[in-house]
């Protein structure tokens, strides 16, 4: 009820409108401001109807304006236009701080700058070993747009979570195995990231192929032992947001760390380190050999043309400024390259390194999951580092991994919000 309006009155012969809400709020706003931004000038997929209808915006004026009786919208007719648009007062109200010059002490809005994003602007709550991964069911997630937001939720705010109940897919093949992971992230964020070569949306890992695996495949195989690491450190502005974790056959137990929670440790223990790694470009990349040019696995006896590479060269630690917040964590020992550090400071760089490789796998930050068969872990791949799974008893391990860009997962968090 108090964004309802309550008066109008023109200004400067049209050229401002003072606007008063029933909440006492008051703002007085450019007529033209008004036409330029009136939901008339937009079709229903809010896509300009005119490029023309700019022209003149910052000398229009209103003819007359005014309140519904139900205060719910204002009415302005503009100088030079036929008939009257309509602004409902709810969406004034939201605007006017952002774009008025607010009166008698209403309050005001710093300019809109970047993406917008709602799910960045969530504050996120480091943690160490004593934390608890968040579990949710899938029945639930699937039923309930307010679980799934949640869920969403824990992505920005923790950055990891379990899912169960996922089923089993229909087959162990390459095609059909990971279709519960693609039906989960359908529901949650939308479509897949998609690799560039690999046939389908996701990646499998399988003891199978871990014994028919060339050298190429090597960081394939279940028995190479990883350190703590992100995937996707590799390609420039690591695309692999949201990491979709499925155990599709067979149940172990992994391993997870928060690298924003390591960071902010290293940054108060050892602030040069943490300026090192913050400033200093390291390189990650990768020539991958993995598929032939239609997309399989090349040991499985395919002709091998799909040689592409990856090439990233930035901090370990990225901030979002000078001094800033931390960013993003981009991470992985094994698929860092050859690093071009310059003579004098190769010695304190890499002693910084050591040290956080160290942190990263200090058991006072890794915390232990416990990961079904059928169960999916998720991670916030730009946070959360992982290691290897143990081995399952009695059974063949078959692991399916997919990833889920920024953008479309805070296109989903904005539209299930809604």
């Amino acid at each position: 009820a108090g964004r309802r309006l309550a008066s109008v009155r023109l200004l400067n012969d049209g050229a401002q409108l003072e606007l008063g809400f029933a909440d006492g709020r008051a703002y007085e706003m450019h007529a033209g401001w008004l036409r330029d931004a009136s939901p008339a000038a937009f079709n229903a997929s809010y896509v300009r109807r005119s490029a023309q209808r700019v022209l003149g915006a910052a000398q229009s004026t209103a003819a007359a304006a005014g309140v519904a009786s139900d205060g719910a919208a204002l009415r302005v007719a503009f100088d030079g236009d036929e008939g009257a648009e309509h602004f409902d007062s709810g969406w004034l109200h939201a605007h006017a701080p952002y774009v008025g010059r607010p009166l008698h002490g209403s309050p005001s809005r710093p300019p809109v700058a970047g993406d917008g994003y709602m799910l960045e602007a969530l504050p996120r709550s480091p943690w160490d070993a004593s934390h608890q991964v968040a579990k949710y069911d899938a029945d639930e997630l699937f039923a309930s747009d307010g679980a799934a937001a949640a869920f969403l939720e824990t992505m920005a705010t923790e950055g990891a979570a379990v899912v169960h109940g996922l089923g089993a897919p229909a087959g162990l093949g390459q095609d059909e195995v990971g279709e519960p992971v693609r039906r989960l992230a359908s529901r949650l964020v939308g479509k897949l990231y998609s690799h560039p070569r690999r046939r389908t949306e996701w990646g499998v890992m399988r003891e199978k192929m871990a014994t028919a695996a060339a050298e190429h495949l090597s960081d394939y195989q279940f028995s190479n032992p990883l350190s703590m690491h992100t995937d996707h450190a590799f390609i420039d502005n690591v695309p692999g947001y949201l990491q979709f974790m499925f155990q599709a056959q067979g149940s172990v137990r992994t391993r997870i760390c928060d690298g924003l929670a390591v960071a902010e440790e290293l940054r108060r223990s050892d602030p040069a380190a943490f300026d090192l790694l913050s400033t200093v470009h390291l390189t990650h990349s990768l020539r991958t050999v993995h598929y032939d040019a239609d997309g399989e696995y090349c040991h499985l006896g395919s002709q091998h043309d799909g040689v592409f590479e990856d090439c990233h060269t930035h901090p370990i630690i990225e901030l979002d400024g000078p001094g800033g917040s931390v960013r993003r964590v981009a991470h992985s020992e094994i698929k860092r390259g050859v690093c071009a550090l310059p003579y004098d400071a190769f010695g304190p760089v890499m002693r910084a390194y050591e040290k956080w490789l160290r942190l990263v796998e200090d058991p006072r930050f890794v915390v232990p999951v416990e990961w079904p068969e059928h169960s999916c872990i998720v991670l916030n791949n730009h946070r959360v580092l992982h290691g290897r799974a143990t081995k399952p008893q009695g059974t063949e391990r078959v692991m399916v991994w997919a990833y889920a860009l920024k953008h479309i997962t805070e296109l989903r968090y904005r539209l299930l919000k809604q």
